[in-house]
């Protein structure tokens, strides 16, 4: 769950902090009042792609700031493992984009690209908007939400997942044995070659 929202200096906002609580949490506003930035700074934030002309006129550097809090186990603990990233209480997402173009993220602290950045927050949030990329039409994430909404099965995916991991390290120690054998094979021909050439 999305917990605060830190907006600094993206298109006509200087600063804004937002507190989200429990629940459904809507946006709604003249034309005109700012809502749209605030879903450019949160997709900025989710890892979508920076562009300059998002900074404030006047400023060197835009960034948001998204404070998450996240259910204790499940697939967003095993992103942050596979991306090295130190799991927390909560989860605390920075994204600077500066006026060269450049643009840098960090979860906990920890650097990360924006595709991790991507790939770890699609965990947590999904943004509706227009024209907006949602996840219930990503095929990818069917199984994920007909899992969760069937059965708790995420201990016996984990367990899965460790096992078909073991499973394709031995294969991989395997091709790499019977590698070796053919290259001895290949040695001991090319020795005999060698020989009869001499």
């Amino acid at each position: 769950m999305l917990r605060l929202l830190k907006i600094k200096n993206i298109a006509l906002l200087e600063q804004v902090n937002i507190e989200f609580d429990k629940g459904l949490s809507v946006l709604t506003g003249e034309t005109g009042a700012g809502k749209s930035i605030i879903i450019d700074g949160i997709s900025f934030v989710l890892g979508a792609r920076a562009d300059k002309g998002l900074i404030r006129y006047g400023t060197d550097s835009a960034s948001v700031t998204a404070v998450f809090d996240y259910p204790s186990g499940g697939a967003i603990l095993d992103e942050l493992e596979t991306s090295g990233v130190e799991p927390d209480d909560s989860l605390i997402v920075t994204r600077t984009l500066n006026i060269n173009g450049k643009s840098t993220a960090n979860i906990n602290g920890m650097p990360v690209p924006a595709n991790t950045l991507k790939k770890i927050l699609a965990k947590l949030i999904d943004l509706h908007s227009q024209s907006e990329h949602q996840s219930l039409f990503d095929e990818d994430t069917h199984i994920a939400v007909l899992d969760n909404y069937i059965a708790d099965i995420e201990p016996l995916k984990s367990q899965l997942c460790a096992k078909l991991a073991e499973i394709r390290e031995i294969k991989s120690e395997l091709k790499s044995l019977m590698n070796k054998d053919d290259r001895e094979d290949r040695i001991a021909e090319l020795k005999e070659i060698v020989a009869e050439i001499n």
